[in-house]
């Protein structure tokens, strides 16, 4: 097994464009972009370690631990948390940029994220709501 690649912000924010999703550098290691609707972090941490996050500081009241225990012992690759003001889906990959093919695992990763991010809205949207991102104080989710 080789050694990871540090992964820079630069070449992850690429990367995600050329995948055709907006990407840009918000803050140091942390790159914001929108994944089926969703506004999403994807913060880098070395090496070669990824983190995809999605949160909501609106959700349904109902959902409450339990729910959360649910979604996750039901989805392998991602985790919900819950504290008093929001709600955050977070995914955590290995990735090395250098790798054969980079571009191809990281829209593997890219396309499970964006699946847990629909089964989570789905298990939500049967209360009839709709969330508010977290990250943006206000900017509604649809997906």
């Amino acid at each position: 097994m080789t050694q990871e690649q540090e992964i820079s912000v630069p070449t992850l924010a690429e990367l995600l464009s050329r995948l055709g999703y907006k990407a840009e550098e918000v803050e140091r290691g942390v790159v914001r972009s929108s994944f089926s609707g969703t506004r999403i972090l994807a913060q880098v941490y070395e090496p070669g370690s990824l983190q995809f996050v999605a949160g909501w500081s609106e959700f349904p009241s109902s959902f409450d631990l339990n729910d959360a225990n649910e979604f996750n012992s039901n989805y392998r690759f991602g985790s919900v948390y819950l504290s008093d003001d929001n709600l955050t889906l977070q995914s955590n990959f290995l990735f090395d940029p250098a790798e054969d093919d980079a571009e191809g695992k990281l829209q593997l990763m890219v396309s499970l994220f964006e699946g847990l991010i629909r089964e989570l809205l789905e298990m939500l949207r049967e209360d009839g709501k709709q969330l508010v991102d977290a990250d943006e104080g206000g900017g509604t989710t649809n997906s």
